[in-house]
């Protein structure tokens, strides 16, 4: 990485030419190479694997609740009552559309009954944004953000990012409840791809990483012994979830 960002020119586009790769030193390891190799294309397999595993969670879902043909469809034009808009709080087209009732219809008919959000999480909700603290500190906690989520779980080693943001003591103070727990689920609130959740994997990480949330990102903690996170993080992600 060091060899690379040494032969690379330019200010607002960076760039490196081939003149420069051409002189990078590189050591022939002795049988290294072909153990990576093998490394590389287990992960590969595993990835594919994980990835094929959720979308059957999600299937599951979706089938449980007579929705896996659904497709939504955007009509032109229906009629709402004004009663509905005052109950609702919304004066937008978009809000009232069809496709969304049938969603809604189709969980208030299942077998198994239903409940909202507000009633199955001890925690809705996500702070003002964290004031900053020295990355020095020694009380530091990880301001996790949008850029940070991945498919389902955070971005590897998320706390090492070179752009990292942080806050302090202070915060964690007056925002316990804010102070990120395992199985906690992230929700992209905020921005191009608001719905997206992910899931709070503490204990994968090796290091005791305290974190909370910036704005952009709401938390919600699920009332364990009602709802199943895993199970909410993949319902929001499915495309009626979203």
């Amino acid at each position: 990485r060091q060899l690379i960002d040494k032969g690379m020119y330019g200010c607002s586009q960076p760039e490196i030419a081939p003149y420069f790769l051409y002189r990078i030193p590189l050591p022939i390891l002795y049988e290294i190479p072909q153990i990576i190799e093998d490394i590389y294309l287990k992960s590969q397999e595993l990835i594919n694997l994980s990835a094929s595993l959720y979308k059957q969670t999600q299937d599951i879902i979706l089938s449980e609740l007579g929705l896996n043909r659904w497709q939504p469809e955007h009509q032109l034009s229906f009629v709402r009552n004004h009663s509905d808009a005052r109950l609702g709080e919304r004066i937008d087209a978009e809000y009232f559309q069809p496709k969304y009732e049938k969603i809604i219809n189709a969980i208030k008919n299942y077998k198994g009954g239903w409940d909202t959000l507000e009633n199955l999480c001890s925690l809705t909700g996500h702070p003002s944004n964290p004031p900053y603290a020295d990355i020095d500190d020694i009380d530091k906690i990880f301001i996790i953000t949008q850029k940070h989520l991945g498919a389902f779980t955070l971005s590897d080693e998320f706390w090492k990012d070179e752009g990292a943001l942080f806050t302090g003591k202070e915060f964690a103070k007056k925002n316990k409840q804010y102070i990120l727990q395992e199985d906690d689920v992230l929700l992209y609130s905020v921005g191009a791809y608001i719905g997206k959740a992910n899931i709070y994997k503490k204990s994968i990480y090796k290091e005791n990483i305290r974190a909370t949330i910036g704005s952009f990102l709401t938390l919600l903690r699920t009332k364990k012994e009602r709802l199943n996170p895993y199970y909410l993080m993949s319902f929001l992600n499915t495309e009626p979830g979203l």
